[in-house]
């Protein structure tokens, strides 16, 4: 069995998780914890988590907008 330390992985719900995990990941890096390639490697999927979870957000507040706006319509 190898030594590795265990890491705790957190929910990515939103923007200031991604951020919070970018923020660890490079943390990790600097104190060569992980390979700088690793952590590269990562920060593109959490970059793509985040493009991800800001098209959500951006869906949910438009659908919204629209609601209110039928609504005032009549």
């Amino acid at each position: 069995m190898t030594d590795k330390k265990k890491i705790r992985i957190s929910r990515l719900r939103n923007a200031g998780d991604v951020r919070h995990e970018l923020g660890r990941l490079y943390r990790c890096a600097r104190r060569e914890e992980i390979p700088a390639v690793d952590a590269y490697r990562l920060s593109l999927i959490l970059k793509t988590l985040l493009g991800s979870i800001e098209a959500d957000d951006f869906e949910r507040r438009l659908l919204a907008l629209e609601v209110q706006h039928e609504h005032k319509s009549y």
